[in-house]
């Protein structure tokens, strides 16, 4: 039976688990056939003692019992589970049954039990002839560890059919089971009681039955083969002969060493600095290493496969006799270990046993001090070359723990006296300060063979060990910790196997375990992870094995020498020693997210745990600064401090945060350093070090957004001189002494910022380059990159814009002007009297007063010249607000009366404003209502001389929505009527219902996160500067893209800044799978998930965070939606983004990607996605200056994939201030224009909008077009003629152009007449041009007939060789074959094709005066 459970773990394609208990009893023929074919790796073969972990209470079987029991015996593999460890019967031997392996007469080794001579015993191996055939080429070893991302589609099919308790679905499984037919085989049986127990086990010890499969998956993807390492274990052997035939070398000085290893071999011994110099006294000898280990993850079987290579370290036991009593003093030990690591070196490059690689030397953590040799596969395919693994073989030199008095090494003594060279008596350890990173270094080399020992015990002890230190690697790999880039966290998988044994053994309450060796691995690794998230290291430092505590080595001598203390069992090491506080809030910042996800019971963390890479610094941090040139001298790195860190660049990046994290205080939670390793170097080249190599250090800044944006940080009284002195001394002649408002008088920083939000979160960038100027003299853009407001000034126009259009000074109070204007006609509103209905409720629906608008909107002044009203010619934003009245059944049942009677309000509410409130202008304004029964388009156009602002009032009468979803239903209702009636119903809904509530969700989210704003705007800018608002692409869609990144901002903490907002929503676009993944969102938060899930992306309903019944609906009701969508239409060809919003007011689902963009449009903003994230890539990593113009690639959109650019006048585009790059020559135009009453630049705007609107329609966007061929009503004038000119044109003068964009508006029209042949793409903010594709399925000859769809000519009226070259950039095989099929049946007289030049000139004629030429591309 065990044997089936592993037959179904390896295959996932059996969604449902009673279905896979049921499939688990095959014939016997079936099984006996898999016994003896069965290839898997042992990692694979194991599985079946990996149920261990399903037990809570293991039952103990001797191995000597289990070895009488046949392999084929269903008993031995059901027993299997109960062993303590899942090897086979060499279990002892795998540690190191590579290498031979002598021990050390050591008296504390005759202690040790049956378990540790398993792990070292004394073995002669000789290698086995094999030729390449034995080698198992896996074609999966090739893959890259990115690829795993195959567990999203077993995870969506697992949630397709939730598993459920086996006894409660048994019959429905078999019912629906598609080999149902086989109603007597074992396939229909049901589920035994030893299985239902499991699934419950399953459920407790893996949070679910799907968490666990994908557990086992991921597991089974970042295994190794180790039955495909025959030729590692080759060149294992090799090396370990290699190294016992080296002869031994006489002791010679340090010239005689170099001189020879650079001569006869070309190798630059890799000394760390500070190197030795000529005169020293001491001499270099060399003797065969004492024994070889094989150490780290590869033995212990605990190794993951990775993107990079993964590792196989061999510790190399350096003789005793080589080193004198106190070489452990003044860098001895670490000189003659750099040269025997050189012979070793030189024997591996002079071998002649076939050992084939290449040899390079490299450090050991990024340790300057202990270099190592790295050995790398050379790729000639004999029988000892690895590469197919993907690996590197690490040798790293090593002592015994006797070599040196392990109290010599204690963290408060100093071994490294200043001018050592010269003379060592002239100083005293005791007189100097101590070094305990140098003794700690030393402390490392002596622990390789103990700290093995030491695991492997507890691995023996706990089933799921290996298991649960899989998985942490690969969280760990996924967060940039211990990876060959890491070098700077101090942390890895090893110190994390270790921490976890300690939890095994102690570390709870009372000294009590914390975790149990029958652990599931998924329990191991969250009880793990829950004390590195919770637990003080600081203050309350972790012994491993208390009783090991001396007087050298206390909880005190620690914690005054390290920053962070992990003492191992042996108590002398400190395995955090490496590692930096910084450090520790970085890891432990980490670990708290996980624990979130960890701790969410209805949503699906698996892949923000384990399958997304997090470490990306420009999404992970709010600000990032980079130092791309260390100080040369600074106050703390004194001679003291260079006895500890010889290296500066060491020193820096450990101290520099303390100094930063004093000054920020709480405006930041995390302060993050991030390097990275030195690279392996050749070894003929001279040994690395930090300070020499093109290394940046990254500061990455996560805001503490309730306090990031303080004006004031608050110091002591001046009666305290020693915290003044303190004080001043952190922040220089900034720090001044002031009186506030309730009397105290403090020393004080106050930061100069403006009152717009933007302007304020940019206080923690001056506070930042402050300091390090201070203390560091480290200027901005001469040793310091800071990226904060690079993007701030693509919201705001250009410097050439003159101030009477945009005023810097008034952008600075952000959306303050517009909301105060809003609340005061609010009120204006509710103060109306005789309105025979009273004003119920009154709602804003534009993006001006959510927040989201891509410019803040600025007041209009009118200026007055001999009595008459300058209007300015440029844009004037409308905002639209909706009002509705009191319930009253007074109002009309008819449609067409409806329309008529909110005609008469909007007379009555005009009339009311200018007898209550004479300074608030008003206007009624309706456009021709020619082909619906319903419009949007008659308002009450208001403006406020007062506030400078212009609105527009809609009244809503919720009788209209039922009335025609009454017209629907009705069975005499038309077809064709029936297609206006549910046009208009959704025309309604979206302007009266869901644009309100969309208003009110995306302001409330903005005011709960003030950068939301910001991000809206930037990526609302990318859009529009790539040509694609708002014809191809809808506002609202953009903010709730938007909103995706904030209400679901997993695996990351929430963007505090704007910068990041924008990045992570471009890269969520670059990553998103528009034909598989639905993105729905819940804009009203909620749900009780801690870090999002108001977000579902995807098909999985297991991502649903709401427990609410209603809400849960909606969810699943829009998935399904979805799914259908995708049946019908396999080429997404409609809802290519797929974007929804749940409103529970109406209980319904809004699909707001649903009509645009296009499919084609959607894969471009894809691909611009992805370029951006590029670009930003090649500015923080690889670029110079930190400036807009680097920035502002990422605006400027590429032209050549148009056919054609259709450029404009600047003189009429009314929106050209909001350019990025705007000619400043044409605002001088209209500053002279605007001196004279009859300006000819506002004429030529008339004239435009009278000649466009014979031609508009009132199928345009509510907001768009409304000012066309507008007709204004007014109570005084209703009697008079409409048709007069000069009273037309005397009202136009005494009124502003409100929301008049002509370039929208001819757009508009082209997009009317040529949707079907021509796609176009403009700039909304500001552009000059439209940019020109054509459909490339009209270049397909068809025959001619009267109602072809667009302008054509015969085919055989074109040259050949221009309808080859068009052809030809009409590149598409599908339309070359189509063609060729249709010249078989036709005659190329008898058919037609795109006339192309005919459409360029009528597009030229539509836009005459606004057009200045077309330019073609094709």
């Amino acid at each position: 039976m065990a044997r089936s459970k592993r037959k179904r773990k390896s295959n996932p394609n059996f969604v449902n688990t009673e279905l896979e208990k049921n499939n688990n009893n095959n014939s016997n023929n079936s099984k006996s056939k898999h016994n003896d074919d069965d290839l898997s790796p042992p990692s694979k073969k194991r599985s079946i003692t990996k149920k261990s972990d399903s037990i809570s209470q293991p039952k103990k079987i001797s191995k000597q019992e289990v070895d009488f029991i046949s392999d084929d015996d269903v008993d031995l593999l059901e027993a299997g589970k109960y062993l303590d460890h899942d090897d086979d019967d060499n279990d002892d031997d795998d540690v190191n049954k590579y290498m031979d392996i002598e021990a050390d007469d050591d008296d504390d080794d005759d202690d040790d039990d049956e378990d540790d001579e398993g792990v070292h015993k004394y073995m002669d191996i000789e290698a086995e002839e094999e030729g390449d055939d034995d080698y198992i080429e896996n074609d999966e070893e090739e893959e890259d560890y990115t690829g795993i991302g195959s567990l999203q589609k077993i995870r969506d099919n697992l949630n397709e059919e939730k598993t459920k308790e086996a006894h409660n679905e048994t019959d429905e499984a078999v019912a629906n089971n598609k080999f149902s037919g086989f109603k007597n085989s074992s396939i229909t049986k049901a589920p035994t009681n030893e299985e239902i127990q499991e699934l419950r086990e399953t459920a407790d010890l893996f949070k679910s039955n799907i968490f666990k499969l994908q557990i086992d998956e991921l597991l089974s993807e970042v295994n190794i083969d180790y039955n495909a390492a025959t030729r590692l274990e080759n060149a294992l052997h090799k090396l370990k002969q290699i190294f016992e035939n080296i002869d031994n070398e006489p002791e010679l000085t340090i010239s005689e060493i170099t001189d020879k290893m650079l001569k006869h071999h070309k190798i630059v011994i890799p000394f760390p600095v500070p190197r030795p110099t000529n005169d020293i006294k001491y001499k270099f000898g060399f003797k065969k290493p004492n024994a070889f280990y094989l150490v780290g993850s590869y033995p212990l079987k605990s190794v993951v496969r990775r993107k990079d290579c993964f590792n196989v370290d061999v510790a190399v036991i350096m003789p005793r006799s080589l080193f004198q009593e106190k070489d452990y003093m003044n860098y001895r030990y670490f000189h003659k270990r750099a040269y025997y690591l050189a012979v070793l070196a030189a024997a591996l490059k002079n071998n002649k046993l076939g050992l084939n690689v290449k040899v390079e030397f490299g450090t050991l953590d990024g340790d300057n001090r202990r270099p190592i040799l790295l050995l790398k596969p050379s790729g000639d395919h004999t029988d000892t070359d690895f590469s197919k693994l993907n690996c590197v073989i690490r040798v790293l030199p090593s002592i015994s723990p006797e070599t040196f008095p392990s109290k010599r090494l204690s963290p408060s003594r100093n071994n490294v006296r200043p001018y050592h060279e010269i003379n060592e008596s002239q100083n005293s350890g005791s007189d100097l300060p101590p070094t305990p990173q140098y003794n700690n270094a030393i402390l490392s080399d002596m622990y390789y063979v103990r700290n093995l020992h030491d695991l492997y015990k507890q691995s023996k002890l706990c089933a799921a060990f290996a298991d649960a230190c899989k998985l942490a690697k690969v969280w760990l790999n996924q967060r940039g910790f211990g990876g060959d880039e890491d070098g700077s966290s101090g942390f890895n998988g090893f110190v994390w196997s270790m921490l976890m044994k300690y939890l095994l053994q102690g570390g709870g309450h009372n000294g009590e375990k914390k975790l149990a060796n029958g652990f599931s691995s998924y329990q191991l690794m969250k009880g793990t992870m829950d004390f590195l998230a919770k637990h003080d290291f600081v203050s309350n430092p972790v012994f491993m094995n208390k009783s090991s505590k001396t007087d050298e080595f206390n909880e005190n001598t620690f914690k005054d020498n390290f920053e962070v203390v992990f003492v191992d069992d042996y108590g002398t090491l400190n395995l955090f020693g490496r590692m930096s506080k910084a450090s520790l809030d970085q890891l432990q910042h980490e670990a708290k997210l996980a624990m979130d996800y960890l701790n969410e019971s209805h949503v699906d963390r698996f892949e923000d745990l384990f399958l997304k890479k997090v470490d990306d610094i420009k999404l992970r941090y709010d600000n990032v600064a980079k130092i791309t040139q260390l100080p040369k001298s600074y106050n703390e790195y004194d001679e003291s401090a260079k006895l500890n860190f010889p290296d500066s660049f060491i020193h820096f990046a450990r101290t520099m945060p303390k100094l930063l994290k004093q000054g920020l205080t709480n405006r930041v939670n995390l302060i993050a350093v991030n390097y990275s390793k030195l690279s392996s170097w050749l070894t003929s080249e001279q040994p690395k070090t930090y300070s020499s190599s093109n290394i940046h250090i990254y500061i990455g800044f996560i805001f503490n957004p309730d306090e990031s944006n303080r004006l004031v940080d608050y110091g002591p009284s001046p009666v305290d001189e020693i915290a003044v002195a303190k004080f001043r001394k952190l922040w220089g002649k900034k720090a001044e002494t002031r009186r506030f408002k309730d009397g105290n008088i403090l020393e004080c920083m106050v930061w100069d910022s403006q009152k717009g939000i933007e302007s304020r979160s940019l206080i923690v960038n001056q506070i930042v380059l402050h300091l390090m100027a201070l203390h560091y003299r480290i200027k901005e853009n001469k040793g310091i990159q800071y990226w904060a407001e690079q993007l701030n000034k693509f919201v705001m126009p250009s410097s050439n814009v003159p101030r009477n259009i945009w005023n810097p000074e008034l952008s600075n109070q952000g959306f303050q002007h517009v909301m105060n204007a809003y609340d005061n006609l609010v009120k204006q509103c509710y103060a109306l009297e005789d309105l025979l209905l009273r004003v119920s409720s009154i709602k804003g629906s534009s993006p001006s007063l959510r927040y989201s608008s891509v410019f803040t909107p600025q007041p209009i002044k009118l200026k007055r010249k001999n009595g008459v009203i300058i209007f300015p010619s440029h844009y004037i934003e409308p905002i639209d607000i909706i009002i509705q009245f009191e319930y009253s059944t007074k109002w009309p049942d008819d449609l067409v009366a409806i329309q008529k009677m909110k005609i008469a309000f909007y007379i009555l509410l005009s009339n009311q404003f200018k007898k209550q409130f004479p300074e608030t202008k008003t206007r009624v304004v309706a456009k021709p209502n020619l082909d619906t029964i319903i419009s949007t388009d008659a308002f009450l156009e208001v403006f406020s001389t007062t506030t400078g602002f212009s609105f527009r009032c809609f009244i809503h009468h919720e009788r209209e929505l039922i009335l025609l979803d009454r017209g629907i239903k009705n069975k005499m209702t038309t077809s064709i009527k029936r297609d206006i009636y549910t046009n208009a119903l959704l025309r309604l809904k979206r302007k009266f219902i869901h644009l309100p509530l969309h208003n009110t969700q995306i302001q409330t989210l903005c005011n709960k996160y003030p950068s939301l704003s910001l991000a809206i705007r930037l990526t609302k800018r990318w859009f529009g500067a790539h040509l694609l608002t708002s014809i191809h692409i809808e506002e609202e869609f953009i903010e709730i893209l938007c909103a995706v990144i904030y209400l679901s901002p997993s695996p990351w903490e929430r963007p505090s800044s704007g910068f990041v907002g924008f990045l992570r929503v471009l890269k969520f676009i670059a990553g998103w799978d528009l034909k598989n993944d639905p993105v729905i969102v819940d804009l009203d938060e909620s749900n009780d998930s801690k870090r999002g899930g108001n977000v579902v992306i995807g098909t999985s309903s297991n991502t649903i965070a709401t427990n609410e019944t209603a809400k849960k609906n909606i969810f699943e009701n829009l998935l399904e939606r979805f799914k259908n969508m995708r049946k019908e239409d396999g080429n997404y060809k409609h809802s290519s983004m797929f974007l929804a919003t749940i409103n529970t007011i109406s209980n319904e689902g809004i699909i707001w990607g649903e009509e645009k963009p296009s499919k084609v449009v959607a894969i471009r903003i894809k691909e611009l996605a992805k370029a951006a994230i590029e670009c930003v890539d090649k500015i923080i990593f690889k670029g110079g200056k930190v400036d807009n113009k680097e920035f502002k690639r990422l605006f400027i959109t590429p032209l050549q994939d148009y056919d054609a650019i259709i450029h404009l006048n600047p003189n009429l585009c009314t929106r050209y201030y909001q350019n990025l790059n705007p000619d400043k020559s044409y605002f001088e135009k209209n500053n002279e224009s605007l001196n004279n009453t009859k300006s000819n630049n506002i004429l030529k705007l008339f004239e435009l909008e009278s000649g466009i609107s014979n031609r508009s329609n009132n199928n345009n966007d509510d907001n768009n077009s409304i000012s066309n061929n507008n007709a204004s009503i007014d109570d005084k004038n209703e009697g008079k003629s409409k048709d007069s000119e000069n009273n037309v044109n005397k009202k136009e003068e005494e009124w502003p152009l409100i929301g008049f964009d002509p370039v929208e508006c001819y757009v508009n029209e082209l997009k009317k007449i040529y949707s079907d042949t021509a796609l176009f793409f403009y700039d909304k903010y500001g552009g000059s041009f439209i940019g020109l594709v054509w459909n490339p399925i009209n270049f397909i000859p068809k025959p001619w007939k009267v109602n072809t769809g667009f302008s054509s000519c015969p085919v055989g009226l074109i040259p050949s060789g221009e309808r080859n070259k068009v052809l030809a950039n009409k590149d598409d095989s599908k339309i070359q074959r189509i063609q060729n099929d249709k010249k078989k049946k036709n005659d190329d007289s008898r058919m037609v094709i795109i006339n192309t030049k005919a459409i360029i000139l009528e597009i030229e004629r539509l836009g005459n005066g606004l057009v200045e030429k077309i330019e073609l591309k094709k």
